[in-house]
């Protein structure tokens, strides 16, 4: 590094460093590719996690692009405490140990823009101006009317070691299974992958993307074997903006109402929107000569899950009709950037306005098929069951496999607990249809549904994403309850009460969203 560069160079503004990087990129481009992969083990992230709590030492290295990692690692002595895990334009400022270079930076987040001052980092002692997410304490003080508040906080949050937000609510730390405070959500069209829920059933594997392939097999009239350089080259691109929600999304609601063991109290933060990059399914099925006699499609992949007994590896489907509709992409990027390991890299499926457990991550095979997808997941898992069914052996004659995402709302700004200042204040909130469904009002009421008010609608990024909905209030100080509930484009409403919904798995739960405060 140039004599002279300090870390307090670096957080004013990276000019320098990134001229030095630059020059040293080339010269350790295909070391570092050639060592990385061998070097993302789990006992590594475990002293990764070590490292990152010492941080003596500070490291600058890009993250830009995930796949050619260009790394330095700079042994610059500093004071204890003054290096921390924060973004600098497109640097990632991480910490030490020199041998963990390649799995610190696989795990890097995506970077922030150098112009957001609130993104660069802070020398030691200087206050912290960005405030929590509103919510994410119960004694949070919002702002009147200052959504944004929420925004700023969720760009400048420390990340974990999944590349995920520091404050995330984790139900499970393997399988990783986590989401977002609901504030992070508020007044964002797109999520951001550091914010974005995360829903597994196993352990991420590790796949390399250089031996990597798809297979399309089963009833088509050539079976394919593809490579993502294949993908790219054979079929045309496309983008989508999509929701993906999980099906337990507001799990808590039903949690509250009768306990349901063995399943994660999901918020309403298991919603989330990005941009997918690929290629159509049907393209592909197309050039394999999909069947007549084909009525689903089955997705595979080597994600293993201890759910079933025996353990399996995860498998489900979605019918002919769904997946040769254009909507649905095999995805290798997401918001612009290569997918993260952890949301399904090399590639995944896409399958808009559907529960999010059909949009397979890590997928290596497409099977067309007469019957849906044997495995567990399809088979006897995701099922609406009525209160008295047992989960562990249910069938058709139990209850119907869930597909299409059920018409929902959630309060997201100021979220439940938080404490108010009296006076105006704007109550935000997404609303999400499914399918081929819009959203076309939502009321909200600030007394516990005793009257109700029309909320502005935003148009949404698209057919198949979330709407976003906001209303400015007055409030009096006090406890106040807020109420919001969604109507769609086929004139259904929500139901009412979360005790009407209450199923053995916990999914489903549609009911009135509410968010109670305190004011003054």
């Amino acid at each position: 590094m140039p004599a002279g560069v300090t870390p307090g160079d670096a957080a004013g503004v990276g000019v320098r460093v990134d001229r030095f990087l630059d020059r040293v990129r080339d010269r350790v481009r295909d070391r570092v590719r050639d060592r990385v992969r061998d070097r993302v083990r789990d006992p590594v992230r475990d002293r990764v996690r070590e490292a990152l709590g010492r941080g003596p030492v500070l490291v600058v290295a890009h993250a830009h692009v995930l796949r050619v990692l260009a790394a330095y690692w700079l042994a610059l002595p500093l004071q204890q405490g003054s290096a921390f895990p924060v973004q600098v334009g497109h640097l990632c400022v991480l910490s030490n140990e020199h041998d963990l270079a390649t799995i610190a930076l696989w795990n890097a987040p995506p970077p922030v823009s150098r112009r957001d001052p609130a993104a660069l980092p802070r020398a030691a002692g200087t206050p912290q101006r960005s405030r929590a997410p509103p919510g994410a304490r119960g004694d949070t003080l919002v702002s009147r009317g200052d959504p944004a508040r929420a925004r700023t906080t969720r760009r400048t949050s420390p990340m974990t070691t999944q590349d995920k937000r520091a404050d995330m609510l984790v139900h499970q730390q393997e399988p990783y299974n986590a989401e977002p405070p609901l504030g992070a959500l508020a007044g964002a069209p797109l999520t951001d992958v550091a914010t974005f829920y995360s829903r597994n059933h196993g352990p991420v594997p590790d796949l390399d993307p250089r031996t990597w392939r798809l297979v399309v097999d089963g009833l088509v009239q050539r079976s394919l074997e593809l490579s993502l350089g294949d993908l790219r080259e054979r079929f045309a691109e496309h983008t989508l903006p999509a929701t993906l929600q999980c099906a337990g999304n507001r799990r808590s609601g039903l949690i509250a109402e009768r306990d349901i063991p063995g399943e994660a109290p999901w918020r309403g933060g298991a919603t989330s929107t990005a941009t997918w990059t690929g290629v159509r399914l049907a393209d592909v099925l197309a050039a394999a000569g999909l069947s007549d006699d084909a009525a689903h499609v089955c997705f595979e992949a080597p994600d293993v899950s201890d759910i079933p007994s025996p353990p399996q590896p995860y498998s489900v489907s979605v019918p002919v009709a769904k997946a040769t509709s254009t909507e649905v992409l095999l995805a290798w990027g997401m918001n612009g950037e290569p997918l993260t390991p952890l949301h399904g890299a090399p590639l995944r499926v896409v399958v808009p306005g559907w529960i999010g457990a059909r949009s397979v991550k890590w997928l290596t095979r497409v099977t067309a098929a007469v019957e849906p997808s044997p495995g567990h997941f399809q088979a006897t898992a995701y099922r609406l069951l009525p209160p008295g069914a047992d989960p562990a052996t249910a069938t058709d004659a139990d209850g119907p496999q869930l597909g299409p995402v059920a018409l929902n709302c959630e309060v997201l700004f100021p979220a439940e607990g938080a404490r108010v200042e009296v006076g105006p204040t704007t109550v935000t909130g997404y609303a999400y249809a499914g399918e081929d469904r819009r959203v076309v009002r939502v009321d909200v009421s600030v007394d516990a549904g005793a009257t109700w008010r029309e909320a502005d609608l935003d148009a949404g990024g698209g057919p198949w994403t979330w709407q976003h909905w906001r209303l400015s209030v007055d409030l009096d100080a006090g406890e106040v309850e807020v109420v919001a509930r969604a109507w769609d484009s086929t004139g259904a409403l929500q139901p009412e009460r979360a005790a009407d919904l209450w199923n053995p798995k916990g999914y489903v739960n549609n009911s009135w969203a509410h968010a109670r405060l305190r004011v003054g």
